[in-house]
């Protein structure tokens, strides 16, 4: 029985074959489809999330050792920071 109108229960027809568990299997099947497909997201997220802040992490840590020894910064970083040492500023 399905209702054309939800108020009113005087216009509702029967179609037969009609199993109201089969419609509720189909609402949990799709529901739970939706969670695992939100879990999967979150977790490639987090995945991703981490891979950037490791990445990042490294960056910071290889930038500090050029800073500290200054060995391979390039001819052109080289002369501003001794200039810049020159003035005082540094």
């Amino acid at each position: 029985m399905v209702c054309l109108a939800p108020q009113s229960t005087t216009r509702c027809r029967y179609l037969p074959k009609f199993k109201w568990d089969a419609l509720t299997e189909e609402i949990n099947y799709q529901r739970a489809v939706r969670e695992q497909r939100l879990v999967a997201e979150i977790s490639a997220a987090k995945r991703e999330r981490d891979f950037y802040l490791s990445r990042w992490d490294t960056g910071q840590r290889q930038s500090g050792a050029r800073d500290e020894g200054g060995g391979s910064a390039s001819w052109g970083q080289r002369a501003w920071r001794e200039q810049r040492a020159a003035a005082g500023y540094l």
